[in-house]
């Protein structure tokens, strides 16, 4: 993070390193370097600073201006995509509830088809059991086979609804 921050503000470093080169070289060549050099030094030095702080403005100006431009594009685009991102969300919402009514009716029939095939197994049942002996076995067994596969059908739409819930 450190270095990312040093080569942001390279250009301010450089000047302070090349103000200071600027006062050594004055200093260099003043052997007497009295307070009208170091006067001298000052106010050139102070009018190096001012040129580079307006031109450090100037181009840091530009810069912001155009971030400002881009930013208030990427809002508008912003806008229009979460726009179109909610009408997304509505379709999906409206695809999602049509789909849970299907799924409902569907069990609906469902249950309602089970039940209405039990109280005819339940009658077959109480006939069978009218039957004499040897003609009960091979009825009550596929009496019995309908109706744990009616019972297994209930369960399965049952579980399914728990654990919908």
């Amino acid at each position: 993070m450190f270095l990312f921050y040093l080569k942001d503000r390279l250009p301010w470093i450089l000047f302070f390193i090349g103000c200071l080169v600027w006062i050594n070289f004055l200093i260099y060549l003043d052997t007497g370097f009295k307070l009208i050099s170091i006067m001298y030094m000052n106010l050139t030095t102070i009018f190096f600073f001012l040129v580079f702080l307006l031109w450090r403005y100037f181009r840091e100006s530009i810069a912001i201006k155009e971030m400002d431009e881009d930013l208030s594009e990427y809002q508008c685009m912003n806008d229009v995509f979460l726009a179109r991102i909610k009408g997304i969300e509505r379709e999906f919402e409206h695809y999602q509830n049509e789909l849970n009514i299907r799924r409902m009716q569907e069990r609906d029939e469902h249950l309602a088809w089970i039940h209405e095939v039990k109280t005819p197994l339940t009658a077959m049942k109480l006939m069978i059991e009218d039957l004499p002996r040897e003609y009960q076995k091979p009825l009550q067994v596929e009496w019995l086979r309908i109706h744990l596969l009616l019972d297994q059908t209930l369960h399965t739409l049952r579980l399914a609804e728990i654990e919908q819930a």
